[in-house]
Order: C-alpha cells, then structure tokens, then sequence
C-alpha cells in the first residue's frame, strides 16, 4: 500500500524547484549590490582624463566618455591623468 509517485513527476517538481530557489538567490544578491543606473554607480571609480581645461573636461569611465568638473577648481589635469569619481552634479562628474 501507501502512496505511490511517478519518478517523471518527482523529476519535474525537483526541477522546478532548483529553477524557482536560483531565480530568488539571483533576485537577492542583486537587489544587495545597490544602484547600478545612473551617475551613481560611478562613485569610487576610477577614469581617465581625455580633455581639461580650465576646471573642467572630459574623462573615459567604462568605455564611455562623460563631462567632469574637479573637485578643487584649481587643479589641472592632464590628458591620460586616472583620477577619482567623488560625487556628480547634475550631468557632471566630480573628480579629484
């Protein structure tokens, strides 16, 4: 006696299993990692200069090139310089 299952049914529910807990683990690590849209997922990276002059310019950060103000506005940086992404204004990254 007792309850018999089919093996192809046992298969199917364990697979459906593993699929439902991989999609809840991928949704939580990502939902731990912060923003990833907009300027603030360039804070505390790293880009290189390509044009400054007069506290202001342009940098390359992930392939992609983007206008920066210095922090400071009496710093000069030169063309190939790596420098820091502090914070962004507007549609500018601040950099030191």
């Amino acid at each position: 006696m007792g309850l018999r299952v089919s093996m192809p049914l046992i298969i199917i529910i364990s697979i459906f299993v593993i699929i439902i807990l991989s999609i809840g683990f991928l949704v939580f690590r990502d939902m731990k990692r912060g923003s990833v849209v907009g300027l603030e997922k360039f804070i505390g990276r790293s880009a290189k200069v390509i044009k400054w002059s007069e506290g202001r310019g342009e940098v390359i950060i992930d392939g992609e090139i983007w206008d920066a103000i210095g922090r400071d506005q009496n710093l000069y940086y030169k063309k190939d310089d790596i420098v820091n992404v502090v914070d962004f204004k507007g549609m500018y990254l601040i950099i030191e």
